[in-house]
């Protein structure tokens, strides 16, 4: 089968049906998996490039942008890969070149952005318990609040390390010892959900379920400390394991707590703020982190840069 004026050869008409977004769609046939054996990259380069003497500003930019980047990925040639575009903040699973998976993300807000990541996984665990990261304790003045108010950390199931022992947060505010860390534990209240996926690279960045779905209803998903939280994260760490989904919900339903440590995946972020669709016209996407330089081309540039995702619900509780 053939794409449009794309002229790119899609695998078989399961997974062009599959698709959720054609945009990821476009990801995968553009060279994101070498082993389909189609040049759509260059494919996908002509279209930004014809495209280029026809806008300026922030379209412009965005294209010179992302064909600069589109060069300097490296695509895999077989197995498995996980990527997530953050323009876009969307997740696709590949193996062997065909899309497994699709959803949502959200990713690193301005202030905490989610790194350029090449990487693999490293662990797969449930009922993961969530460290706070020391940036968060600072910024969000933690010490001081569990001290004058204890029961908002009681609330939320969080145990905490002061005087060389873990205590209540209760504990902690009657005997003024200063907190050392921040600790919660796993139940419906965790940041991190159910579970967790380590990357070998990401520092204290890595993949995980959240315990607020609602944000992956809204326009703007870039609301985390940098982490990617996954809408499907119990079907994702299934197949990075290799196992049935039901299998790795009865596993966390059982409170299994151990690291699997199955074979890596690969685990990439992209930055692509103008793609083209699957009828080959350019699409644009917000500069979330402002990474495109501007090219001043006219005088004016007010068209705004397009959404996919469907409004939705603000969250009231922004952990992670």
């Amino acid at each position: 089968m053939v794409l449009g004026a794309l002229g790119v050869t899609i695998l078989n008409d399961e997974s062009f049906e599959n698709c959720m977004n054609r945009r990821s769609f476009l990801l995968m046939t553009a060279g994101l998996l070498a082993s389909t054996g189609v040049q759509a990259r260059g494919t996908t380069a002509e279209i930004l490039r014809a495209e280029l003497p026809r806008v300026c500003g922030r379209r412009a930019a965005a294209i010179e942008a992302t064909l600069t980047r589109l060069s300097r990925l490296k695509p895999p040639t077989s197995g498995r890969t996980i990527t997530v575009d953050l323009p876009s903040q969307q997740l696709v699973a590949y193996q062997d070149g065909s899309i497994v998976m699709e959803c949502r993300v959200v990713i690193g807000d301005e202030g905490w952005r989610t790194p350029d990541l090449d990487t693999v996984t490293t662990f797969v665990r449930f009922n993961p318990t969530w460290t706070v990261p020391e940036s968060i304790v600072s910024a969000r003045r933690w010490r001081d609040k569990v001290l004058a108010d204890p029961s908002y950390f009681e609330n939320l199931n969080f145990r905490i390390e002061a005087g060389g022992r873990m205590m209540t947060p209760t504990d902690v505010s009657e005997s003024g010892l200063r907190p050392v860390r921040f600790v919660q534990q796993p139940g419906r209240s965790n940041a991190l959900g159910r579970v967790k996926i380590g990357l070998a690279a990401g520092g204290s960045v890595y993949l995980h379920d959240t315990n607020d779905q609602e944000a992956f209803g809204e326009d703007d998903r870039a609301q985390s400390h940098g982490c990617i939280r996954v809408e499907k994260a119990m079907e994702l760490a299934a197949w990075v394991m290799g196992i049935d989904p039901d299998a790795a919900r009865e596993m966390r339903r059982g409170g299994d707590k151990r690291d699997h440590r199955p074979g890596p995946v690969r685990v990439v972020t992209t930055y692509f703020t103008a793609w083209p669709d699957d009828q080959g016209v350019v699409q644009y996407y917000p500069d979330i982190y402002a990474r495109d330089r501007r090219v001043a081309r006219c005088s004016s540039d007010t068209e705004p840069m397009r959404q996919w995702v469907p409004s939705g619900f603000p969250s009231d509780y922004e952990v992670e």
